[in-house]
């Protein structure tokens, strides 16, 4: 619930913490079973961030709720400052960004996971938004406007096709 004096919702948070973190420790539960079990090593990193993967998974997946448009003033206004008592160990925006590329398989698997048990109804969305061709002499060369791609020129309410 939102309180008076604060611009995120605290209990959604730690719900959310709660579910990173617990499927944080499964896939390490299952690497350290399944992967290391076959004679692999686990690759280590150069050097090992202060905050946690299920931490940073949190910051990424929190941002999609809190009504930020940029991430950048997100990160700064939010995460460093009103979820500071939250994320003590939270990086600079700069170092945050270089360890987004960590998590890209625990975020990729936990989408998975997530879309696999929502409930199916059969209505689903695209985004069927223009995309804008700089040049049309280049239209043919790409993929998507070669097929069924009819130039047109508009001339006093008139459409020519070419």
């Amino acid at each position: 619930m939102k309180s008076k004096d604060t611009k995120f919702d605290v209990s959604m948070l730690f719900e959310l913490f709660f579910f990173v973190d617990n499927a944080c420790l499964l896939m390490q539960q299952w690497v350290a079973q399944h992967w290391l079990s076959e004679g692999k090593t686990m690759p280590r990193p150069r050097s090992v961030p202060k905050i946690s993967e299920s931490e940073i998974l949190t910051i990424l997946i929190f941002y999609h709720y809190s009504g930020y448009k940029c991430f950048e003033y997100y990160y700064k206004a939010l995460v460093l400052n009103d979820l500071k008592t939250y994320f003590p160990t939270a990086p600079s925006y700069n170092y945050f960004i270089e360890l987004i590329e960590r998590v890209a398989l625990p975020m990729a698997i936990l989408a998975k996971l997530t879309c696999q048990q929502a409930e199916k109804t059969g209505i689903y969305y695209i985004d069927a938004k223009a995309l804008p061709v700089c040049d049309m002499l280049r239209a043919k060369q790409h993929k998507v406007f070669c097929s069924n791609r009819l130039e047109r020129k508009i001339f006093y309410g008139v459409v020519f096709r070419l």
